[in-house]
């Protein structure tokens, strides 16, 4: 008579992976078009606000938000082939996080505006070698904040704080637009909110994160 023995099944911990500015360069190549277009003087430390538009330096330019926001969808419609990974261990970082029982869900607001660019952002993965568990596309924070993930890591600091608001951690990944918020929390700090400058430390937090999960 053959026995069989059954492994007990892992819960994974869920990691909400936001896009834009987290995993891929996206602001950059937004840009190095507006450069392009003869905006010489501008960098992407310039983009100290969020919408893109409302930064000093935007408005100083005369930069307006239907320049930003359709250079943005033709980012992914036409050039998406251009952005580059926002930091190069991203490939061994996720190769980590799921060897320690963590699901990769992507969970992004890209393609809000024009849901046909979509498809761009499987095939642009998959070009980079990012694997992931699952894509679900939202329209805003307040669905990021709904979904059934244990945490998010993101470059919006208002996400963070929903989450936190939930009792659920929020991450937040350093960007030129969410350094002030940063700061200020460094004065008065929130144990729901934790902040990375990079993937190694995004893959240590997280891993920190599953292990507090398990225990």
């Amino acid at each position: 008579m053959e026995i069989l023995i059954k492994r007990p099944v892992v819960e994974k911990f869920r990691l909400g992976l936001d896009i834009d500015n987290v995993t891929a360069n996206s602001s950059q190549l937004l840009v190095d078009i507006l450069r392009e277009r003869g905006f010489k003087s501008l960098e992407r430390d310039h983009i100290t606000n969020r919408p893109f538009h409302e930064s000093p330096k935007f408005m100083e330019l005369g930069i307006s938000k239907e320049t930003v926001s359709k250079i943005l969808d033709s980012v992914w419609r036409d050039r998406y082939s251009h952005i580059e990974l926002i930091d190069r261990s991203i490939g061994k970082g996720i190769k980590e996080l799921r060897a320690n029982h963590v699901s990769i869900d992507v969970i992004t607001t890209m393609g809000a505006r024009d849901h046909s660019i979509r498809p761009n952002l499987e095939v642009w993965l998959q070009g980079k070698g990012v694997v992931y568990d699952t894509v679900s596309f939202v329209g805003g924070n307040s669905e990021k904040a709904e979904a059934k993930l244990h945490t998010i890591v993101d470059d919006e600091q208002d996400l963070a704080r929903l989450l936190s608001v939930k009792g659920r951690p929020g991450i937040i990944y350093d960007a030129p637009w969410n350094r002030k918020f940063v700061n200020d929390l460094a004065e008065l700090p929130n144990p729901l909110i934790h902040t990375v400058n990079n993937w190694e430390e995004l893959v240590s937090l997280v891993l920190d994160l599953n292990k507090a999960f398990r225990s």
